[in-house]
C-alpha cells in the first residue's frame, strides 16, 4: 500500500482553484483521469480554456465539499510526481538570442503555462510575487514554483530565430 501523500511544505505547491483547467491539465500528471473520475470531461470540451476549476465546478453544480475534494486529490497526485531539479537551462545561443530581446523595459523572460495549457515564454516587465528568478548567462527567468515543479530541469534553446523550451 503506498504512503499517504504529505501535504507540501509550503503554498508554493497549493493547487489553486483559480487556475484555468487546461493549465491543470498541464500542470498536473494524471489529473484528466482524476477529473474524468468526478464526472468532469474537461479535455474535450471547449470550456477548458475559458473556466478555472472552481468555474466549471460549479457549472457542473459541485458543492464546496466536492470541489474541496477535488482540489486534495489534485494535490495529491501533484505530490506523488517524482521531483525535478528546481533549474532551467538555458544554453549558449538561447541566452544569447534572450538578451537581445530584453530591454530596461522588459528585463524578465517569464515561463508560463497560458489558459490553453501552453507553455510559454514571454517578456516581462517584472517578476510576480511567488515566482522564482533565476538568473542563467545574463537573462533573469521567472517561473512559477508550481511550473517549475513540473518542468524543471528543461532546457531553453534557440530555434529557427526564436526560443523553444524542451523537457527532458
Amino acid at each position: 500500500m503506498p504512503d499517504a501523500p504529505v501535504a507540501p511544505a509550503d503554498d508554493r505547491f497549493r493547487v489553486d482553484p483559480r487556475l484555468h483547467v487546461r493549465q491543470i491539465l498541464t500542470l498536473i500528471p494524471g489529473a484528466q483521469d482524476i477529473l474524468l473520475q468526478y464526472g468532469l470531461s474537461c479535455a474535450a470540451c471547449s470550456y477548458g480554456s475559458r473556466e478555472t476549476l472552481e468555474e466549471g465546478c460549479r457549472a457542473h453544480g459541485f458543492s464546496s465539499a466536492d470541489l474541496s475534494d477535488l482540489l486534495q486529490d489534485l494535490q495529491d497526485a501533484l505530490i506523488r510526481t517524482p521531483k525535478r531539479p528546481e533549474d532551467l537551462v538555458v544554453t549558449p545561443a538561447a541566452a544569447t538570442h534572450a538578451r537581445s530581446l530584453v530591454s530596461c523595459a522588459y528585463p524578465y523572460l517569464r515561463v508560463l503555462v497560458d489558459e490553453e495549457g501552453v507553455i510559454c515564454l514571454e517578456l516581462s516587465q517584472s517578476a510576480q510575487p511567488g515566482e522564482v528568478v533565476l538568473e542563467r548567462s545574463g537573462v533573469h527567468l521567472c517561473v512559477s514554483p508550481l511550473l517549475l515543479r513540473s518542468i524543471g530541469g528543461a532546457t531553453i534553446d534557440a530555434q529557427e530565430g526564436g526560443l523553444r523550451l524542451h523537457l527532458s
